[in-house]
């Protein structure tokens, strides 16, 4: 029953002519040059990673930005005996983009709560993936920042 489902689903997906809202309808490739970094090193580093894919050099117009990371995370919920229970974790970038005719900043901040583990290592492995999830989710807001503005 659950494959007849699913296969009436596909058809009817395939059948109404379905197709991704900007599959092909916008560039993404920008000539960026990240000239300054400050803040969160693993973050920035994070970002400019997810950047590269979106980097075309052969491209006119140089985008040149400055990018400013900060991370905290907060005990949110204790225990009785005082121990923190629920950790928050946010970060906040700042982009400035640095243009000829005037200068633009954009700022994305993500937050995420998320309970305490009680193996330190995995704990801090799950912060590591959440940092590297965060950094992505800022990158792809930026890059649609950057193609609104374009």
């Amino acid at each position: 029953m659950k494959k007849l489902t699913l296969s009436i689903f596909i058809l009817f997906l395939i059948g109404c002519g379905y197709s991704p809202l900007y599959k092909n309808n916008i560039n993404t490739k920008f000539n960026i040059e990240i000239i300054k970094t400050e803040g969160d090193k693993e973050i920035n580093k994070n970002i400019r990673s997810y950047l590269k894919k979106h980097i075309d050099t052969n491209l006119e117009q140089k985008i040149k930005i400055e990018l400013n990371s900060s991370y905290t995370k907060k005990g949110t919920s204790k225990d009785s005996e005082g121990k923190v229970t629920v950790y928050k974790i946010s970060v906040t970038t700042f982009f400035r983009i640095i243009d000829d005719e005037k200068d633009k900043n954009i700022t994305i901040s993500r937050d995420l709560t998320f309970n305490r583990f009680d193996d330190i290592f995995e704990q801090k492995k799950y912060e590591d993936k959440i940092k590297k999830d965060i950094s992505k989710l800022i990158t792809d807001s930026f890059i649609t920042e950057l193609i609104a503005t374009k």
